[in-house]
């Protein structure tokens, strides 16, 4: 895949190990992250484990939270 943004051959994380690894990062529990999203500890590593994603009301709190705005 062409990234639109930089134009190099890109292949983009998958959902679970872009939310575990930016997570991790920011030195935070499943939990802590899901007080910042608003939702429950099984719920983040159910996204984590890619058994589930989130639901589309729940996108722009993680974008947000991606991105240091939150």
């Amino acid at each position: 895949m062409i990234c639109p943004t930089c134009g190099h051959q890109c292949n983009p994380l998958p959902l679970s190990k872009l939310l575990r690894t930016t997570r991790k990062l920011a030195k935070m529990k499943p939990e802590d992250l899901a007080d910042r999203l608003g939702v429950t500890e099984i719920t983040v590593k159910r996204w984590e484990s890619g058994r589930c994603v989130p639901q589309i009301r729940q996108w722009k709190k993680i974008e947000d939270w991606i991105e240091g705005k939150q």
